[in-house]
Protein backbone atom coordinates (compact mmCIF):
# COMPACT_ATOMS: atom_id res chain seq x y z
CA UNK A 1 0.00 0.00 0.00
CA UNK A 2 1.30 3.20 -0.89
CA UNK A 3 2.04 5.58 1.96
CA UNK A 4 1.29 9.59 2.03
CA UNK A 5 5.15 10.32 1.94
CA UNK A 6 5.13 8.45 -0.80
CA UNK A 7 2.72 10.62 -2.89
CA UNK A 8 4.26 13.12 -5.34
CA UNK A 9 2.21 14.01 -8.78
CA UNK A 10 -1.53 15.01 -8.50
CA UNK A 11 -2.03 11.12 -10.41
CA UNK A 12 -0.45 9.85 -7.63
CA UNK A 13 -2.57 11.54 -4.77
CA UNK A 14 -5.89 10.86 -7.19
CA UNK A 15 -4.71 6.98 -7.58
CA UNK A 16 -5.02 7.80 -3.18
CA UNK A 17 -8.22 9.05 -3.08
CA UNK A 18 -9.82 6.92 -5.37
CA UNK A 19 -8.88 3.87 -3.81
CA UNK A 20 -9.23 5.01 -0.55
CA UNK A 21 -13.00 6.26 -1.68
CA UNK A 22 -13.96 2.71 -3.56
CA UNK A 23 -12.45 0.65 -0.33
CA UNK A 24 -14.20 2.76 2.27
CA UNK A 25 -17.64 1.92 -0.06
CA UNK A 26 -19.44 4.83 2.17
CA UNK A 27 -19.47 8.26 2.73
CA UNK A 28 -17.62 9.79 6.42
CA UNK A 29 -20.17 11.42 8.23
CA UNK A 30 -20.17 13.26 11.65
CA UNK A 31 -21.74 11.86 14.29
CA UNK A 32 -25.13 13.57 13.22
CA UNK A 33 -24.75 11.15 10.06
CA UNK A 34 -25.66 14.12 7.69
CA UNK A 35 -22.37 16.26 7.82
CA UNK A 36 -19.23 15.03 5.99
CA UNK A 37 -16.14 15.06 8.10
CA UNK A 38 -12.50 14.79 6.89
CA UNK A 39 -12.34 12.12 9.74
CA UNK A 40 -15.90 11.01 10.15
CA UNK A 41 -16.95 8.11 12.91
CA UNK A 42 -16.38 4.61 12.89
CA UNK A 43 -12.58 6.34 11.54
CA UNK A 44 -13.91 6.80 8.11
CA UNK A 45 -12.01 9.27 6.01
CA UNK A 46 -13.44 11.85 3.14
CA UNK A 47 -11.40 12.41 -0.03
CA UNK A 48 -9.34 14.77 1.53
CA UNK A 49 -9.30 13.30 4.84
CA UNK A 50 -7.32 10.24 3.68
CA UNK A 51 -4.64 12.59 3.09
CA UNK A 52 -4.17 13.78 6.96
CA UNK A 53 -2.49 11.49 9.04
CA UNK A 54 -4.18 10.60 12.27
CA UNK A 55 -1.36 12.48 14.11
CA UNK A 56 -1.70 15.54 12.52
CA UNK A 57 -5.51 15.96 11.96
CA UNK A 58 -7.32 17.98 14.47
CA UNK A 59 -11.30 18.37 14.78
CA UNK A 60 -10.88 22.20 14.44
CA UNK A 61 -10.77 20.96 10.54
CA UNK A 62 -14.14 19.86 10.60
CA UNK A 63 -16.85 21.88 8.11
CA UNK A 64 -13.95 24.30 6.75
CA UNK A 65 -13.10 24.32 3.13
CA UNK A 66 -10.02 22.11 1.63
CA UNK A 67 -8.91 25.83 0.92
CA UNK A 68 -8.81 27.40 4.15
CA UNK A 69 -5.17 27.38 5.93
CA UNK A 70 -5.83 24.82 8.74
CA UNK A 71 -6.95 22.05 6.32
CA UNK A 72 -4.25 22.74 3.55
CA UNK A 73 -1.73 22.88 6.52
CA UNK A 74 -2.88 19.49 7.62
CA UNK A 75 -2.56 17.96 3.76
CA UNK A 76 1.14 19.43 3.47
CA UNK A 77 2.19 18.20 6.59
CA UNK A 78 1.17 14.65 5.95
CA UNK A 79 1.79 14.51 2.12
CA UNK A 80 5.29 16.42 2.13
CA UNK A 81 6.57 15.61 -1.20
CA UNK A 82 3.46 16.58 -3.15
CA UNK A 83 2.37 20.38 -4.26
CA UNK A 84 -1.27 20.63 -3.04
CA UNK A 85 -3.48 21.19 -5.94
CA UNK A 86 -6.79 22.86 -3.61
CA UNK A 87 -8.56 22.57 -6.97
CA UNK A 88 -8.33 19.12 -7.64
CA UNK A 89 -9.10 18.02 -3.58
CA UNK A 90 -11.98 20.38 -4.27
CA UNK A 91 -13.32 18.46 -7.06
CA UNK A 92 -12.86 15.40 -5.38
CA UNK A 93 -13.98 16.26 -2.04
CA UNK A 94 -17.68 17.30 -4.27
CA UNK A 95 -17.57 13.89 -5.70
CA UNK A 96 -17.44 12.51 -1.74
CA UNK A 97 -19.87 14.81 -0.49
CA UNK A 98 -22.41 14.80 -3.29
CA UNK A 99 -25.69 13.47 -3.56
CA UNK A 100 -25.07 10.87 -5.53
CA UNK A 101 -23.11 8.91 -3.10
CA UNK A 102 -25.72 7.22 -1.83
CA UNK A 103 -25.26 5.30 -5.13
CA UNK A 104 -21.47 4.26 -4.59
CA UNK A 105 -21.34 2.93 -8.23
CA UNK A 106 -21.72 6.66 -9.53
CA UNK A 107 -18.94 7.83 -7.57
CA UNK A 108 -16.79 4.95 -9.18
CA UNK A 109 -18.47 6.51 -12.91
CA UNK A 110 -17.45 10.40 -11.58
CA UNK A 111 -13.93 9.27 -10.41
CA UNK A 112 -13.62 7.23 -13.60
CA UNK A 113 -14.51 10.54 -15.54
CA UNK A 114 -12.62 12.76 -13.22
CA UNK A 115 -9.22 10.42 -14.46
CA UNK A 116 -10.28 10.65 -18.02
CA UNK A 117 -11.04 14.25 -18.30
CA UNK A 118 -9.11 16.24 -15.56
CA UNK A 119 -5.60 14.01 -15.65
CA UNK A 120 -3.40 14.68 -18.04
CA UNK A 121 0.19 12.79 -17.27
CA UNK A 122 0.75 13.18 -13.58
CA UNK A 123 -0.94 16.50 -13.71
CA UNK A 124 -4.67 17.64 -12.82
CA UNK A 125 -5.49 19.95 -15.64
CA UNK A 126 -8.52 21.87 -15.13
CA UNK A 127 -11.50 22.50 -17.77
CA UNK A 128 -12.06 25.64 -19.67
CA UNK A 129 -15.79 25.51 -17.43
CA UNK A 130 -13.89 25.00 -14.61
CA UNK A 131 -11.30 27.89 -15.00
CA UNK A 132 -14.55 30.40 -15.69
CA UNK A 133 -16.23 29.32 -12.49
Amino acid sequence: MTKLDELKTDRDVFEFIKNHLLTQGERSLMEDEMTCAYLGAEGKKCAVGALIREDIYHSSIEEKPVNHSLVRSAVTKSVPNWIINTDMLGELQCIHDGRSTYDWEMVEWQLDEFESDKLVGDNYVPTKDDEDV
